[in-house]
């Protein structure tokens, strides 16, 4: 059992010892998955056949929320919000807030543009039901546009196109909106570090667009287009090229490309950045401050950088951070691995 105080949680020990499994708890708790993209039952111990969380959260309001999930070696997973199962995982989605920070993100500066897709559909997922819907919605739809491509179904490709714009353009509109609100706070965010760079974000989509807010019957318009345009290349590559799911975000410092031109200690300053941001915005969005998880947090960071970031941390609500070692902060609250694994035994 773990119970984390207000403010700033330090789980530190030895690498190995199962911290980043805490972490990993707490999100399949908040967002109904393992963050570390895991399938369900990869997250089980080998001698294991089952799993089973809970975990108790208590909102800004005063609100309490209880979840438990399990999960059974023969496939089925079943979630519980406050004593009632979920009929649909999305469901839990938008209940706990939660932002994370681990190594393997830094995939979202310097890594393909799925990973940066993912971001964008995490953050706007807890925040805008319509865009959950929508994204979903669009992969189905993705999917039997692309079965009709390979299959030669022409005759179908009209009405799933006409589909994929309705759902595109709902998607597209929320991304470009995000951006522009998201940009100050990631430059808000630098400059109290003291970081003397600049961050920006351009979304690079499917059609060309000079409007930063762009209305949906526009896109539908220019995505109708582009559909158009495409069509006989998708028949003979039998897929679908245009739309948010090949969309990309240029992360940029100093008006230069940071995946071609950033060093390695400038990447995770980025994406460091861009994750204290998006607890800020999912903040001023939803009302309810985000739970913090960031694994290995301050590897390959100074002392001087240390401290700035744990100070922008310490003003962000709750945080559980695991590190190897204690951090002698006056507002840190260190939790040994250790001491963790001993109440479990000696419960």
């Amino acid at each position: 059992m773990l119970e984390c105080s207000e403010g700033i949680n330090l789980i530190h020990g030895p690498n190995g010892a199962g911290k980043t499994n805490i972490l990993d708890a707490l999100h399949f708790c908040a967002l109904s998955r393992s963050m570390l993209g895991s399938q369900d039952r990869e997250c089980m111990n080998f001698s294991s056949h089952h799993f089973f969380l809970q975990a108790k959260f208590m909102a800004d309001t005063g609100f309490s929320s209880s979840v438990q999930v399990s999960y059974s070696a023969g496939g089925e997973k079943k979630i519980q919000l406050n004593g009632t199962e979920l009929n649909k995982f999305s469901e839990l989605v938008g209940h706990i807030p939660c932002v994370t920070f681990f190594p393997a993100e830094l995939a979202i500066v310097n890594g393909a543009p799925g990973e940066r897709r993912r971001f964008l559909d995490t953050a706007l997922c807890q925040v805008d039901r319509r865009y959950l819907d929508a994204l979903q919605m669009y992969r189905k739809v993705v999917q039997q546009r692309n079965a009709v491509l390979i299959n030669g179904l022409y005759q179908a490709l009209g009405v799933l196109t006409e589909q994929l714009v309705t759902f595109a353009a709902c998607i597209m509109r929320s991304r470009y909106r995000f951006i522009a609100s998201f940009i100050p706070l990631v430059q808000k965010v630098y400059k109290n570090m003291g970081i003397d760079e600049e961050p920006g974000l351009v979304y690079k989509g499917s059609i060309s667009i000079d409007e930063p807010f762009p209305e949906e019957d526009v896109l539908r318009e220019l995505l109708t287009r582009r559909f158009d345009a495409v069509e006989t290349q998708e028949r003979l590559r039998k897929q679908t090229l245009a739309g948010p799911h090949r969309d990309d975000i240029i992360l940029t410092l100093n008006g230069r490309d940071a995946r071609k031109y950033a060093s390695q200690g400038q990447m995770r300053t980025l994406l460091i950045g861009l994750k204290i941001a998006l607890q800020r915005y999912l903040e001023e969005i939803s009302g309810e401050t985000p739970l913090f998880l960031l694994d290995d947090l301050f590897s390959e960071l100074d002392q001087e950088r240390v401290e700035a970031v744990v100070s922008m941390i310490g003003m962000s609500g709750q945080s559980v951070i695991t590190g190897t070692d204690a951090l002698l902060l006056d507002n840190v609250n260190n939790i040994s691995i250790h001491e963790i694994q001993s109440a479990q035994k000696a419960g």
